[in-house]
């Protein structure tokens, strides 16, 4: 298991900084924050050059692209797609890990009557998904699924939810991430979820119950972790949240709290 922090967490006003910082820190990879902002060939090429002269690694990117991949509009839609194309192609550049993208995020709420019939929900994700998995396999890197709670994604909240899109799309370069605040939400138990899907999910998101810095709040992260040994998992751990205040010190302490869990 490799421990990575979001860029933005880093409060850095370049890449270069940014990477620098979490070195010091005690980070071992980078994951970069490119919410519903298109990534670049010239982005990549800012970041590889990071990662070169810091001697980190660049986990993946979350967002870096524009609208949703299953959104109700149909040229959105194709736009969300033709854009996670071409910011896989960049992040296979820039040697980075993949993509994180859910369905849809704040477009409407599962207790509402519903906007689209659940099959074709299903039907136009797992077009999106299968458009995404050829480029993801052309360029060897990945695609990660997240499941948001019920307050912002109405198509897929759960782990088992996710699951029946991969296993229709069949690609080895399409996994699911599993974000412990999501999942504190959702999931009956963490823990258990993690066994059971273990081939399933490829990467991880570390936020407290609150979604502030792991270890700031109360949501057990010793079952969780003790299962990610168990299950013999070797991915990515990033600490993606919100800072209440909190500056590298505070950053500083959650890793080191993180890092007690694993020894």
């Amino acid at each position: 298991m490799r421990f990575a922090i979001q860029d933005n967490l880093l409060g850095q006003s370049n890449y270069k900084d940014s990477f620098k910082l979490a070195k010091e820190i005690g980070f071992e990879a980078v994951e970069l924050n490119f919410f519903q902002k298109e990534l670049t060939e010239s982005h990549a090429e800012e970041i590889a050059k990071a990662a070169e002269i810091s001697g980190m690694e660049i986990g993946a990117v979350c967002g870096g692209y524009l609208n949703w991949i299953a959104d109700f509009d149909e040229e959105k839609r194709q736009t969300a797609i033709a854009g996670v194309k071409a910011s896989l192609r960049n992040i296979a550049q820039m040697g980075g890990e993949g993509i994180i993208a859910p369905a849809a995020y704040g477009m409407y709420a599962r207790r509402f009557p519903p906007k689209r019939p659940l099959e074709e929900d299903k039907r136009i994700l797992t077009d999106s998904l299968e458009k995404i998995a050829e480029t993801a396999e052309k360029y060897g890197v990945m695609f990660y699924l997240e499941p948001l709670n019920r307050y912002e994604d109405h198509m897929i909240n759960m782990t088992s939810e996710a699951v029946h899109y991969i296993d229709a799309v069949a690609s080895k370069n399409v996994r699911i991430l599993g974000d412990l605040f999501h999942m504190n939400l959702e999931e009956d138990d963490i823990a258990e979820t993690i066994e059971k899907y273990s081939d399933y999910i490829g990467y991880y998101h570390l936020a407290d119950s609150n979604r502030k810095l792991p270890g700031f709040a109360h949501l057990d992260f010793k079952p969780v972790l003790n299962k990610l040994k168990v299950t013999g998992y070797d991915g990515t751990l990033s600490i993606e949240c919100h800072l209440r205040g909190q500056t590298v010190e505070g950053i500083s302490r959650s890793l080191d709290f993180l890092h007690s869990l694993v020894k």
